[in-house]
């Protein structure tokens, strides 16, 4: 009769470690699935974090290489009228230094004439 009241508490004792394991099992399950619910979770908020941040630095690179773009034309465009109107003062001062000429050729053709 002994081992078998011996036999039935280690039977009893069993049952309630066997339950103790898993309530223990089912506390760890839902604990890990919370947990991967939440890094789950964090893990689209830094994805949105992340495109949204991607998309600002892209648009932000096309409007500055769009105002670079503005500024080199504009100074393009200024270079060549710069240009222009340099060309056109040095034809001004040749056609008057070639007006000179002409005059001081002529007038040492008159000195030499006389």
């Amino acid at each position: 009769m002994r081992s078998k009241t011996k036999q039935k508490n280690r039977m009893v004792q069993e049952g309630r470690v066997l339950s103790q394991l898993e309530s223990c099992a089912t506390g760890i399950e839902r604990r890990w699935k919370t947990e991967q619910e939440s890094r789950i979770e964090e893990i689209g908020k830094l994805t949105l974090q992340f495109q949204t941040r991607d998309q600002r630095l892209h648009s932000e690179q096309n409007s500055w290489q769009t105002e670079v773009s503005k500024e080199l034309e504009e100074l393009k465009k200024e270079l060549e009228a710069e240009v222009q109107e340099r060309q056109a003062e040095d034809d001004v001062i040749v056609s008057a230094l070639q007006t000179y000429t002409q005059q001081l050729q002529q007038s040492l053709s008159i000195l030499n004439d006389e």
